[in-house]
């Protein structure tokens, strides 16, 4: 036996896992039904032994809307292919999403709607819309245009009272994530560590041109006044681990729990968003401007999409480019050293946002037939079967000058874009939406929960 086993060898017997198990939570709101522009209140308890994964938290709702035009659904065949869903998914019924502990805001994400939307489209490849169409109402056709799930194919037809100018929708009901309820990061949240639990408010758009749109008989519209949307079955799903007792007794004297702070590192997103005046797109012009709100300990990128002001036209919330180059500068460099001018650039830099090891390992939905530099939308006597898409991102991370991996310090001064304009008609004012992702660390301190990024 000598001769097979080393003398010298040292066995070490594995340690047993943590007992526990793992269950799938669900929080209920506690206002009822909720009318587009209004909030619902989810509160998350303090639960014994309890850790919760944020990353893969979802809301849940139902969504009844009774829509004011022409042309819309009935109950008969007529008309059943103009209306449909924003090609972006659920998320676009979705304003503002905000977390509170003890009645103290803590994090509040503002355009909700439009940050998922771009970060869906810069990081989400074609295959993923087969699946995801299903609870999330994102819809991709064969050839990879957005074309939004038409309501009548995808939920039923429209009630018996339904007539062209006021169509009554089926219930639908969706799952939605799209990166914007991670929001407390992508590890594992102790629940238990927090005095009082937390407070989820959810701010539901009040505008029916942005979750939906009229596409198909020129003659059709879609109208805000008159229309109106209520949620209802409202929920926040979350998968957790809960732990026995000896087992926790375990973690807590490993983390130091009540000896001193838990303090964990993660990414958040916010979006600044600034209005242009469709007048502003007739004249070719290079635009400066500086990023509101941009100023961060640890920026990491930036990704910039435009949306359509809401018209029951063209997709409400499918981010477009209506400029033809982009560049940064932040104290005087710029970032990146040339300007970003083509359609291959504008896509490598933005899929480089998503993965510092190797751009391979992450796909888009940008391609030259279906996105387009300079994009002006139609106006709303024109057909429009599909929104071209595109969002220009820039890795602050990525040049070698910067000497940094987690972000550099803009704390300090302003951002500026320099963005160049084509000068072509557009139809409608446009919201450019500058999406900040920047390193934050969270911390968990005498039972309260803070977050620290600048």
């Amino acid at each position: 036996m000598n001769g097979v086993v080393n003398e010298q060898l040292i066995f070490d017997q594995s340690k047993l896992p943590l007992g526990g198990r793992r269950e799938e939570l669900e929080f209920f709101n506690s206002m009822g039904n909720i009318n587009g522009g209004r909030r619902c209140q989810i509160r998350i308890p303090n639960l014994s032994n309890s850790y919760l994964h944020c990353d893969n938290a979802y809301l849940r709702f139902t969504v009844a809307a009774t829509l004011v035009g022409t042309a819309l659904p009935t109950s008969a065949p007529a008309n059943t292919a103009n209306l449909k869903l924003s090609s972006c998914s659920a998320a676009s019924f979705i304003k503002s999403i905000t977390i509170l502990n003890e009645n103290i805001s803590i994090y509040k994400c503002e355009d909700a709607n439009k940050i998922a939307s771009i970060i869906q489209l810069s990081d989400v490849g074609l295959n993923g819309y087969n699946a995801k169409s299903v609870l999330d109402g994102s819809a991709i056709s064969e050839i990879g245009t957005f074309e939004g799930l038409r309501v009548c194919e995808s939920f039923g037809r429209a009630g018996p009272t339904a007539v062209p100018t006021m169509s009554v929708l089926p219930e639908m009901t969706f799952c939605v994530n799209n990166n914007i309820f991670g929001l407390l990061g992508s590890g594992v949240l102790p629940i238990n560590q927090i005095t009082g639990g937390l407070m989820l408010q959810v701010e539901f758009v009040d505008d029916v041109r942005i979750p939906f749109k009229n596409d198909g008989a020129t003659t059709s519209t879609l109208l805000k006044t008159g229309s109106s949307m209520v949620f209802k079955d409202i929920s926040y799903c979350v998968p957790s681990i809960i732990l026995d007792d000896s087992s926790q007794a375990a973690v807590a004297a490993e983390n130091g729990f009540g000896e001193r702070p838990t303090v964990w590192s993660d990414i958040i997103r916010r979006c600044s968003v600034i209005t242009v005046p469709k007048a502003t797109y007739s004249t070719s012009q290079v635009r400066t401007l500086l990023i509101p709100n941009n100023r961060y300990k640890s920026l990491n990128n930036i990704l910039m999409g435009s949306f359509v002001s809401p018209n029951g036209h063209s997709d409400g919330n499918a981010a477009v480019f209506p400029y033809s180059t982009i560049q940064y500068r932040y104290q005087g460099v710029e970032r990146p050293n040339e300007v970003i001018n083509t359609l291959p650039q504008i896509i490598l830099n933005t899929v480089s946002c998503h993965s510092n090891v190797s751009p391979s390992i992450v796909s888009c939905v940008f391609d030259k037939t279906h996105s387009a530099l300079n994009y002006r939308p139609p106006a709303v006597n024109v057909v429009q079967t599909f929104t071209p898409r595109l969002v220009a991102g820039v890795d602050f991370t990525a040049f070698n000058d910067d000497s940094v991996i987690s972000g550099i310090d803009t704390s300090n001064g302003d951002t500026q874009v320099e963005l160049t304009i084509v000068g072509a008609t557009s139809n409608f004012d446009m919201l450019d939406c500058f999406v900040s992702t920047f390193s934050c660390v969270w911390i968990i301190n005498e039972g309260r929960i803070s977050c620290s990024f600048n």
